[in-house]
C-alpha cells in the first residue's frame, strides 16, 4: 500500500477509535476502492466492511448493508469462503448487538443466498487451525486491529495484516 494510503487508513482508524464515523466511512470506502482496482480483493474486501461498520454506527444501517455485501462478496468472488462465513457471522452478531434484529436478518438471509450460489468446487474446506500467537493487538503501519484468527499467515511466525499488507510478526 503506497505511503498516501497508509496514512488515510492511518486516519480512518484514529476516526473510529475517537467515534467520527461519518469520517472514518468515507474513508474506508475511498481506500476500499482504491486497493479494489488494484487486484487486491481480499483488503479491499476488509475495508468495505469497515466502511460498513462505521456507516451502520452513524445510523446509516442501509447504506452500511450494502457495503457490508460488497465486500463479503469480495471474498466470495476472490474465492475466499472461509473469510465470507467468519465475517460475514461476526457482522450478523454484531448487527443484533447493536439493536439492528431487521438488518442482522436481512443479512442473515443474503448470506445464505450466498452459500446456496457457491460453486461446488469451492466447498467448505476443513477449518486449518490458525496459529495463534501473539501478534500485536493493532498493526504498526496503519492502525487497524489485528485478529490472529482472521490474518493470512505466512508462516509460524508473521502474518499479513488485512487492511494494508504490511508483515505483523510475533
Amino acid at each position: 500500500m503506497e505511503a498516501r494510503a497508509r496514512q488515510d487508513l492511518l486516519r480512518a482508524n484514529r476516526l473510529m477509535e475517537i467515534g467520527d464515523f461519518t469520517n472514518a466511512a468515507f474513508l474506508y470506502e475511498k481506500l476500499a476502492r482504491k486497493v479494489h482496482d488494484l487486484g487486491r480483493p481480499r483488503q479491499a474486501a476488509y475495508l468495505y466492511v469497515q466502511a460498513a461498520r462505521a456507516r451502520i454506527l452513524t445510523g446509516q444501517v442501509k447504506p452500511g448493508l450494502e457495503l457490508l455485501e460488497q465486500g463479503l462478496s469480495a471474498f466470495t468472488q476472490a474465492g475466499l469462503w472461509e473469510a465470507f462465513e467468519r465475517v460475514g457471522s461476526r457482522a450478523v452478531d454484531e448487527l443484533r448487538q447493536q439493536d439492528q434484529p431487521q438488518a442482522a436478518q436481512d443479512l442473515r438471509q443474503w448470506l445464505e443466498t450466498m452459500r446456496q450460489n457457491r460453486p461446488p468446487s469451492s466447498a467448505p474446506a476443513e477449518v486449518k487451525e490458525s496459529p495463534l500467537r501473539a501478534l500485536p493487538l493493532k498493526c504498526p503501519s496503519c492502525g487497524a486491529t489485528v485478529r490472529p484468527d482472521e490474518v493470512e499467515w505466512v508462516d509460524e511466525e508473521r502474518a499479513v495484516c488485512d487492511y494494508c499488507g504490511s508483515m505483523l510478526a510475533v
